[in-house]
């Protein structure tokens, strides 16, 4: 349910409407909203003429306590609440604060009700060409959000193999797109293949999506599968186990970064004394 309600300031005369009661935070809010002011006005403080204008009222927290039934301090966490969520805005001066509901014009000056009758008005008017169009607008629009929805899905699959988090993905998110406009369909099923090579050299979301995918798109799944695990071996006699089809692979020890040479290519021995 949506759209926006009236409320009449005479609400304050029903006998629902708290007097002798402490007030809740919603009832405190709908007090403000009746307490400010409906149109501007000028007003003498300290021997100073201040206009409060139109959604704003100048409140001391003595006269907020006295009628809500509440302490200084819970008043001033509650409106520090308010000002978080930008629903108002607080000018403090020496025993007033000066209070300004935000978007009070937009909600209170009939403009939502002037925008709909305007809507409806044009609805009667539109030609045959507008109707295809906005059929037309709406078809892409759901292709966006068709689209949309795989990109967060391949987005929920990876995230996990480079180390990032949900708040990361708007920075990402036009390269996956990029990697989906270009593999369309089998973007899914290439994606899955990359996270089957557990031993995969890829570190970089990005270099994924824009090179590092490609290899993938011409691999079977049923290759990766047959890849077997080898032992190299470095100088200083450092083992490593990694997933190659190719007992050449050029691979670097991740402790002293000397070449690693397979050691079942060498004896042992000499791996050792003809890598120095």
């Amino acid at each position: 349910m949506s759209g926006w309600i009236k409320i009449h300031r005479r609400i304050k005369e029903n006998w629902l409407y708290p007097k002798k009661r402490i007030f809740t935070k919603l009832e405190a809010w709908i007090d403000l909203l009746i307490m400010v002011n409906h149109k501007s006005q000028k007003k003498v403080i300290n021997n100073e003429v201040i206009e409060i204008k139109r959604g704003e009222r100048d409140l001391s927290y003595r006269y907020l306590a006295k009628k809500w039934k509440w302490s200084h301090t819970k008043i001033k966490r509650y409106f520090t609440l308010l000002q978080k969520d930008n629903m108002i805005r607080l000018k403090k001066r020496t025993g007033q604060n000066l209070v300004s509901v935000c978007n009070y014009e937009r909600y209170q000056d009939g403009h939502f009700e002037k925008r709909t009758r305007s809507e409806q008005g044009a609805h009667k008017v539109r030609t045959r060409s507008e109707r295809i169009k906005e059929r037309e607008e709406g078809k892409e629009r759901k292709e966006e959000e068709d689209l949309r929805l795989d990109i967060k899905a391949i987005w929920d699959k990876t995230k996990n193999r480079f180390g990032l988090v949900d708040d990361q993905y708007h920075y990402y998110r036009h390269c996956l797109v990029e990697m989906e406009q270009r593999w369309g369909d089998r973007t899914n099923e290439i994606v899955d293949r990359f996270l089957k090579d557990k031993e995969s050299e890829i570190r970089d979301l990005r270099y994924l999506c824009e090179r590092g995918i490609d290899k993938y798109a011409g691999v079977q799944p049923e290759e990766l599968e047959k890849e077997k695990e080898i032992t190299f071996v470095c100088p200083e006699g450092h083992k490593d186990r990694r997933v190659s089809k190719s007992k050449n692979l050029y691979a670097v020890c991740r402790k002293c970064y000397n070449r690693l040479v397979p050691i079942d290519k060498v004896a042992l021995e000499k791996s050792i004394g003809g890598l120095a």
